[in-house]
């Protein structure tokens, strides 16, 4: 199975840095974005498996970079990550396509298994 690259965006460094401590064992390789605009930009420049971004963020939001990404045809999943999860925002991110929504606090357990069936990972081996 080839490396997992995987982009998390969030402008709290400390959620950032439990987010990447969770999936180190995980996943292959692990970029950081700290705002909106910063993971714009990284997504435009790299490839990526998934994307595990925070909703509200300085510069865009994380469904804002997700469209943008959808109208370039680049289809990465999204695990959007939010303190409130709506109706509205629901609705977006079915639009959006190939994403879902995790309400904070989220566990490490949960994070990982939605992780992994996002990447079409199952029993170890990528589908």
């Amino acid at each position: 199975m080839e490396p997992i690259h995987v982009l998390i965006a969030d402008d709290d460094p400390d959620v950032l840095r439990w987010l990447r401590d969770e999936l180190a064992g995980v996943v292959g390789t692990i970029n950081l974005a700290r705002d909106g605009a910063e993971l714009q930009a990284q997504l435009r420049r790299d490839h990526f498996d998934l994307v595990i971004t925070d909703v509200q963020m300085p510069g865009h939001s994380g469904p804002e970079v997700a469209e943008a990404a959808r109208r370039r045809g680049d289809m990465t999943p999204f695990i959007f990550f939010t303190g409130s999860v709506h109706e509205q925002l629901e609705a977006r991110v079915r639009r959006i396509g190939r994403s879902t929504i995790l309400q904070k606090p989220v566990s490490a357990n949960r994070l990982i298994e939605l992780s992994l069936r996002m990447l079409g990972i199952v029993g170890g081996t990528r589908r």
